[in-house]
């Protein structure tokens, strides 16, 4: 398989070079002119020229298929290189079938023409090797055809590579589904309790609107405003929230309870706009105490008209909304760490070859750790070290479970960094065995959710809080 355009040109470059070299070859095999007899030297130099290929090449005689030559690439010996090419080269006692593996010698055989084939050969130190086959015609001076010239290149390798690579890829896209499908899942769950946070606030507002029915009993800051803005009335929560008596604020207009002049001039106007569109007037606007503090306030403004429905004042109602502003900062920066999570997974693979200990990390494993790529150990009592100390039995654990008991290795544990930070990491992987079944490789990610456990821990902080506000609001 050819995986990039340069692969692909430097490869038919070589086959044309090899197709060029076999020509010489075939015309050292067959001498032509009357009479003509190859030399001494030219033996020579078609030795030296044949042994010096990089390539395995064989001349097989077709009616036989006994291998005749070989040279020096096909890592076989004189005594070696006798007999026929499917048992010294397949392992096989009769010629290769089209149920096992396409012959070359067969369509050389039936086209005259050479060919192209894919097998699987076994070399002289009996290894399986994956090779590509180029098959070449040789005819005598009849027109007979009676060798055919093979020479073959080993794809062992990019097979291998492409396989790893394919199981790579499939690792990593089942590991990302299963983290994607999680955080959409958290998402859900998160969006969900927000929606029912709103409607409960909702309820409580429109709840508190309906019952307390008059003026003194309300628990937020009331306060009733006369055309020229000057005040009629406030109650006692307006005096705790703004430190102002009424017999103060009587003497000025409510431009006291603002930050400046611009700032009471659009308070006025967004209460014009939104009794110009029939409606009450709910805003957040910031307000100032008698101390000078600047706070966030929530209004709920509503005309008040006489009996003939001329206009005689409004009623503001504020409320303090400090403590919901620093919640809901709270959530956003959840919110915003979860999102990062979502986004960046701060993950890092290693490989742990179990039979010489060595531990290979990714840089990015270096920098969950809190240590500079490269500037680890490289073995596994280096990476024990880092562990928590209470978490090193539940992880040696889990190793354990994998190696011998052929377990999922998925465990989540902290580890401590060199300037004493702990951080919380989630580790997956597998044990890759050999054909006897035994361990010999661990592969694996880690995973820094850190930013996760606080966010998790701060949004029950926050529930709970909310909860604590319901019950507050409704006992």
């Amino acid at each position: 398989m050819i995986d990039h355009p340069e692969n692909e040109e430097r490869i038919h470059h070589e086959i044309r070079s090899l197709r060029a070299r076999i020509a010489e070859l075939e015309g050292a095999l067959n001498p032509s002119g009357p009479g003509r007899e190859p030399d001494r030297r030219g033996d020579e130099y078609f030795h030296r020229f044949f042994q010096a290929i990089p390539h395995p090449i064989y001349v097989v005689d077709v009616s036989t298929h006994s291998i005749v030559l070989a040279n020096a690439a096909a890592d076989r010996s004189d005594e070696a290189a006798v007999g026929t090419c499917h048992k010294l080269i397949h392992r096989n006692e009769a010629p290769c079938s089209d149920g096992e593996a396409f012959c070359p010698l067969e369509e050389v055989r039936r086209t005259g023409r050479a060919a192209m084939v894919e097998h699987v050969h076994y070399d002289g130190q009996g290894r399986q090797r994956y090779v590509e086959i180029n098959a070449f015609p040789v005819f005598d001076e009849a027109g007979r055809l009676v060798q055919m010239i093979e020479w073959c290149r080993d794809t062992t390798r990019e097979r291998a590579a492409q396989k790893e690579q394919a199981d790579r890829r499939d690792r990593l896209e089942e590991q990302v589904r299963e983290r994607t499908e999680a955080l959409e899942a958290s998402n859900r769950d998160l969006r969900a309790e927000i929606e029912e946070r709103k409607r409960i606030e909702e309820r409580l507002r429109q709840s508190e609107l309906w019952m307390r029915s008059t003026f003194d009993s309300l628990d937020d800051a009331a306060l009733i405003v006369t055309p020229d803005r000057r005040l009629a009335g406030i109650n006692q929560a307006a005096h705790d929230m703004f430190g102002y008596t009424f017999e103060e604020l009587s003497l000025h207009s409510t431009s006291l309870l603002h930050v400046g002049e611009a700032h009471f001039q659009e308070f006025g106007r967004r209460i014009q706009e939104a009794f110009g569109q029939g409606r009450t007037a709910r805003f957040e606007f910031e307000a100032r105490r008698r101390n000078g503090e600047v706070f966030p306030t929530e209004h709920t403004v509503t005309l008040l008209k006489d009996r003939q429905g001329e206009a005689i004042g409004i009623l503001s109602v504020v409320r303090d909304i400090t403590e919901r502003k620093r919640n809901e900062e709270i959530l956003q920066k959840s919110q915003a760490s979860l999102a990062r999570a979502q986004e960046i997974a701060h993950l890092g693979n290693w490989d742990w070859d179990l039979g010489s200990g060595a531990l290979t990390w990714s840089d990015e494993i270096y920098r969950i750790f809190g240590l500079q790529p490269g500037a680890f150990g490289a073995t596994y009592e280096e990476f024990v070290a880092a562990i928590h100390p209470d978490d090193r039995d539940d992880l040696q654990r889990a190793v354990d479970e994998a190696v011998y008991q052929g377990r999922v290795y998925s465990v989540e544990h902290r580890v401590v960094r060199p300037d004493g930070t702990v951080r919380a990491v989630r580790e997956i992987g597998e044990v890759t065995r050999d054909s006897a079944g035994r361990p010999v490789h661990m592969l694996g990610t880690v995973q820094d959710i850190t930013e996760i456990k606080q966010a998790e821990d701060e949004l029950a902080r926050y529930r709970e809080h909310l909860e604590e506000l319901i019950r507050e609001r409704t006992s």
